[in-house]
Formats: structure tokens, C-alpha cells, sequence
């Protein structure tokens, strides 16, 4: 869900090994958030849909020796395999092994993060009918309410690179009837009611988003005595979706915005092609920052906060704000870095943070999350702040 920066950096950067110190705009958020973060945090109940998936994470094997192997080093390699096989009229047999498997999606990846942070979770989504024992096992002691079979992903990572494989199974049937007939309007409603925070993904999978934002906010909202303060959406990979159908999406986002506050997150590469449907070539011009305040404008969203690999952004109407974020040369995993990121700018703003320091708080829970492979508890997120220079000197950890 990442791509290379294109920094100058180097290719872990922005990596100092003479110990130098973050940009001055860094520098201050860092400490903003360093001042602001609350000993504890404020819990509660936070909801999310509509999507489910199995991930399996797998590497690629170029070759075994003995009883170990080796893998792709990054997505390059392979390619080069793949268009080298292509050009020489031949197959070509690519092996792998499973790594792991859990459950995916923006449920289940948003849903962990606050799980593991103590927040009453509510998600409905497409977990099994019934459902999949992977998702009973890990949530089962949370309220998911499931509304179809999931989808499969097979996610293969290079290092800090990913490729994914998807069969998205009754996702791309799904849409704002199917939903309310597996859920009524007052059941749904109810389960909503109290959130803190209402969490959608993904647009480019479920295709008929823009259907399900009108339905919530015409049939589900005006039912509710206590709405989520703010929504978050993550649209994925857009690249998917015809330009046109981005541009369509417009009007139903700036009307649910209308109704309670969007806040928008995404990673660069999404950010940009957003960007391009509305502004065309032009957009390849723009910084991170401007693509990002093409993509708030266009879309009529209250906010937007993006990630690269080594940096990120915020934009509403009134400022823009870049940070750097620390790499790391051996992460343990990175799939779904993405979500792990929205989790953590949502919680800053759940815990009353500025901006800024809410991106801080954005960059350390993807940050744990890539090195551990687990989400970070509260204590984990506050020692990450309190050493976040550190990680710039010392890329390996």
C-alpha cells in the first residue's frame, strides 16, 4: 500500500548517520505532542464497515539451500523476472511460502489497533456465514456482525514493498441494499450510536461506497441521539477505480462531510492518482503536500492526512503540515502499515491532539506496528514518541 518516496534520502532514509536532527517543522510537532500526550488515554466505544478479509502473507523463494531459502530482495527483482520471461516468449514458475495469516481488511486492521488499545469495538463487515472461525477467534469477545462471505488476499512482501493478490469475493457486490437487508436500518443505527469514531474502508474494493455514504447519511444518521464525532475513510488502492468513477464519488463524500466531519486517509500513491483524476498530468507536478490539498478540495472533505515511507502530511483549510517519519531496514511486516497509520491519526484526535501531534502519534503506531508486527498498547506509542529521534540514527531497529 506504500511506494518509494522518491527521497533523496537514500533508500532508508531520512537515515543520518553523523546523528544530525529532524527538520525544524518535525522538531515541533514532535515536541507538541510530546507536551500534550495524556498520561492515559480516554477509551470508549469505536465502530467501523464494511469490508473483511483472510489475508495469508507470503514471500517469494528464489532458491533453497538445504533446509532454508532465499526471497526476493524487493518487487524490482521480480518484475525483472517477470518481463525478462515475457521477452524471451517463456513461462515462468515462481514459488512461495505462507508467513502468517490473520484477518484483513479495514475492520479487522483498525479494529486490532484499537482492540489492542482497550476500545469497545463494533464492526460490520464480510466475516463468514457463518462466520470465519479466524475472525471469531480474534474478535470474538468484540461485537462483529457479519454480512457475507470474505474476501482473500494473498499479500507477498519485499521488504518494504508489497504485492497483492486479491479475490474479492461478494465485496464487489456489496452495496448500501445488501447491507440493510442483512442489518436493519434501526439494529445498524444502534450500533453505531455512541461511537467516537465511524471508520469506512475500502472504496476502491467496494465499489458502491459512494452508495453506502448516502444511505448512512440519509437513513442511519438523522436515527442517531449520539453520532461519532468524525468519520474516517480510507479509499485503498483508487488505482483500480475509472477516473470517473473518483470523480462521482465527489458529491456523495462532500455531502456525507456535510453531515459529520470526513477525515480522509491515504497513503502517497493513492493520494496522487486522486489527485491526477481531477487534475490530470498536472498532478505529477505537485509536492506530496499540494496532491493532498487537491485531493481535500476536490472530494469536499473536512481533512486529509497522508503517508509515505518516510514522511507525511495533513491538510485542512486552514494549514498544511509535513513530518518525517522513521524507516526501518527490517521490518517485520508491512502490510496494512496504511491502516495502522489512519488508526494512529485517529486516536490523536479521539485524545484532543493537535495536527501535527496527531501525526506524530500517525507515524509511531505504523511505526511499531511495521518493526513488531503487532499493534502498539498505549505505553508502546508513548516510549516510541519519547525516542523518535533515535529511530533516525539508528535504522536497523
Amino acid at each position: 500500500m506504500e511506494r518509494n518516496s522518491g527521497s533523496a534520502n537514500g533508500r532508508y532514509g531520512p537515515y543520518r548517520p553523523d546523528g544530525g536532527g529532524l527538520d525544524a517543522e518535525t522538531a515541533t510537532h514532535l515536541q507538541r505532542c510530546r507536551s500534550s500526550l495524556p498520561s492515559d488515554i480516554e477509551r470508549g466505544h469505536v465502530a467501523f464497515g464494511f469490508d473483511g478479509f483472510i489475508d495469508r502473507v507470503k514471500e517469494t523463494i528464489t532458491e533453497r539451500i538445504g533446509g532454508s531459502y532465499e526471497t526476493h530482495s524487493n518487487l524490482l527483482e521480480l518484475g525483472n523476472q517477470i518481463v525478462e520471461s515475457a521477452e524471451n516468449d517463456s513461462s515462468l514458475t515462481v514459488e512461495w511460502t505462507t508467513t502468517g495469516m490473520r484477518t484483513g481488511g479495514h475492520t479487522a486492521h483498525v479494529g486490532r489497533a484499537y482492540d489492542r488499545l482497550g476500545f469497545d469495538v463494533t464492526a460490520v463487515g464480510t466475516f463468514g456465514q457463518p462466520m470465519v472461525d479466524a475472525f471469531e477467534e480474534e474478535f470474538g469477545h468484540q461485537t462483529f456482525i457479519s454480512i457475507a462471505e470474505p474476501g482473500y488476499t494473498d499479500a507477498v512482501e519485499f521488504g518494504e514493498h508489497k504485492l497483492m493478490l486479491s479475490d474479492t469475493g461478494t465485496l464487489r457486490e456489496l452495496d448500501w441494499e445488501m447491507i440493510i437487508d442483512r442489518v436493519e436500518i434501526e439494529s445498524l443505527a444502534n450500533h453505531i450510536d455512541g461511537a467516537r469514531m465511524l471508520g469506512l474502508g475500502y472504496w476502491a474494493i467496494i465499489t458502491s461506497m459512494p452508495g453506502i455514504w448516502d444511505g448512512l447519511r440519509e437513513d442511519v444518521f438523522p436515527l442517531l441521539d449520539d453520532p461519532p464525532k468524525f468519520l474516517l475513510i480510507d479509499p485503498f488502492d483508487v488505482r483500480q477505480l475509472p477516473n470517473e468513477e473518483i470523480l462521482q464519488g465527489a458529491e456523495p463524500l462532500t455531502r456525507l462531510d456535510d453531515a459529520i466531519p470526513v477525515t480522509m486517509s491515504a497513503n502517497r500513491v493513492e493520494t496522487y492518482a486522486i489527485a491526477t483524476a481531477f487534475r490530470g498530468a498536472k498532478a505529477e507536478d505537485l509536492s506530496f503536500r499540494e496532491a493532498a490539498e487537491v485531493v481535500r478540495e476536490e472530494l469536499g472533505v473536512t481533512e486529509f492526512a497522508g503517508h509515505a515511507i518516510d514522511h507525511s502530511v495533513f491538510v485542512n483549510d486552514e494549514e498544511a503540515i509535513r513530518i518525517e517519519s522513521p524507516r526501518t531496514t527490517d521490518p517485520e511486516i508491512t502490510t496494512s502499515a496504511g491502516d495502522h497509520f489512519a488508526a494512529g491519526f485517529a486516536l490523536g484526535k479521539l485524545q484532543g491532539l493537535d495536527p501535527g501531534s496527531s501525526l506524530i502519534v500517525a507515524s509511531t503506531v505504523a511505526g511499531w506496528f511495521v518493526r513488531n508486527g503487532e499493534p502498539p498498547t498505549f505505553e508502546d506509542i508513548t516510549t516510541f514518541i519519547q525516542e523518535y529521534e533515535w529511530y533516525f540514527r539508528s535504522p536497523e531497529r
